[in-house]
């Protein structure tokens, strides 16, 4: 029998082998996975960048090819262990990759930061390890139920499979940074994948064993280019103001459903997987209900709400996400802020203004902040009592430097443990001015007296003939 393939428009052709592969395959066709088209890679991204219409599904796609690649290139690698039983691994490797997306929920990261009962990767090990789901039969009937649930817990041995899937230069990144930038249409993300598969290899990791590292003489221009084109990423889409809005409305919306259940008031449309979802009485959402849950879902009930002539907040976020009438941000510069109290008396003063304007603070006024670290090396790590995950660049089978070495690569160890932050308010266009008038020294675009008689300090010293000036 032929392979299955699927067209893919980062990676070409991706196939799958239907005698060697048929566990895959079968994974892929059960219905806990076909799900995965439903639930968009990039939240409200495409909200700004059309072209990020893109699934967690193709990314899925993405993730156990790259896996397929990685492992199957290790196979000839001098340090793999003599007793180790390839096929049955290279097998738990590729189900990892294919499912390691499996527990999201709708727009992703998003959801489980407003219902927080569980994160995607526990609702990923219930999907793995429930009787009444096609994924567990799947797995069942090839005999990798556990060892899959392992890899996803970071359990599995050997640890290398595990790095495959889940490190600083997983195949999880390097399928994501790709994809997110080739359907945002920028350039940002891009780096040379193929020769990065050809320098990754096996190498003796001090105090972890044998683990995924580069090699240093091939590969650490590689692996500089790909952690730079995820920082660049990271500051120019996954922050851009305008889908940290988006988001933020969708939270908003979130945060209202579960404000009014708690006063006894759902909403008239209300299927029974939302009911389960603001039902304080219940510890979690059955994993049924849960699995009905997706964007589309929640789009239809959003679209239904934006008629809801019972609460006039809901109506109103819900008819502004519809329609892209998209909140307005402005970035506040936390190093203005040298007198806490006084800032918090005119945030005050600026919800009271916004109240009497007609527009509850509590939903039309909303901090959002946003953090990541492009590279997080092993100090990071033991400050935060995790395992590191630094990329590891090897000589002779031997973990030798990390890239954040200053003698291996001063750029990033320039970007080592420092986070890429934004802290912004999201407000209503109408609210501009308003927000600009009560807050204005603490916004960053603000220029203050002192900084404007600096600045043309500074530009009168210029003008000045050297000699002058010295």
């Amino acid at each position: 029998m032929s392979d299955r393939v699927y067209r893919d428009p980062v990676h070409g052709s991706i196939a799958f082998d239907w005698k060697r592969e048929r566990f895959l395959i079968e994974l892929i066709d059960t219905p806990e996975f076909q799900r995965l088209r439903r639930i968009k890679q990039l939240g409200a991204a495409q909200l700004v960048f059309q072209g990020a219409e893109h699934s967690r599904f193709c990314h899925s796609l993405g993730v156990a090819f790259l896996a397929k690649r990685i492992i199957d290139r290790l196979r000839e690698d001098p340090n793999l262990p003599g007793g180790l039983d390839f096929e049955e691994t290279r097998k738990v490797v590729l189900a990892g990759g294919l499912l390691h997306d499996i527990g999201h929920g709708p727009f992703s990261h998003l959801f489980e930061r407003t219902f927080s009962q569980k994160n995607h990767e526990t609702w990923s090990v219930e999907i793995i390890d429930n009787p009444d789901t096609q994924v567990h039969r799947v797995l069942k009937e090839h005999g990798l139920v556990d060892s899959v649930k392992k890899l996803l817990l970071k359990s599995y041995q050997p640890r290398f499979a595990t790095d495959i899937i889940s490190s600083q230069v997983d195949a999880d990144r390097l399928d994501y940074l790709l994809r997110d930038s080739y359907m945002t249409g920028v350039t940002y993300g891009r780096y040379d994948l193929d020769w990065l598969l050809e320098v990754i290899e096996l190498a003796k990791i001090p105090g972890n064993g044998l683990g995924i590292a580069v090699n240093h003489k091939k590969g650490f221009h590689a692996a500089e280019q790909f952690v730079i084109g995820r920082y660049l990423m990271y500051q120019q889409v996954y922050f851009h103001r305008t889908i940290r809005a988006a988001e933020r409305m969708i939270k908003l919306i979130f945060e209202r459903l579960v404000d009014n259940a708690k006063a006894g008031n759902l909403p008239r449309f209300c299927p029974d997987a939302i009911h389960q979802l603001l039902n304080s009485h219940l510890r979690s959402i059955s994993l049924r209900a849960y699995l009905r849950l997706d964007d589309e879902f929640m789009f239809a009930c959003f679209n239904l709400w934006s008629e809801d002539h019972e609460d006039d907040i809901l109506k109103d976020l819900c008819r502004r996400l519809l329609r892209r009438d998209l909140f307005k941000t402005e970035a506040i510069d936390i190093s203005r802020i040298s007198d806490h109290l006084k800032y918090t008396a005119d945030l005050k003063t600026l919800q009271d203004a916004m109240n009497d304007a007609g527009f509850d603070p509590r939903y039309y006024l909303a901090s959002d902040a946003a953090e990541d670290l492009p590279y997080k090396d092993m100090m990071w790590f033991i400050a935060k009592d995790r395992t590191p995950e630094d990329i590891w660049l090897a000589e002779g089978g031997q973990a030798k430097f990390n890239l954040s070495d200053p003698r291996v690569s001063p750029l990033i160890d320039s970007l080592r443990n420092i986070p890429i932050a934004a802290t912004r308010l999201c407000f209503p266009s109408e609210m501009k001015e308003l927000v600009r008038k009560h807050l204005q020294p603490y916004l960053t675009n603000f220029v203050s007296q002192e900084e404007r008689q600096l600045v043309f300090k500074l530009g009168s010293e210029a003008k000045q003939p050297m000699g002058e000036r010295i």
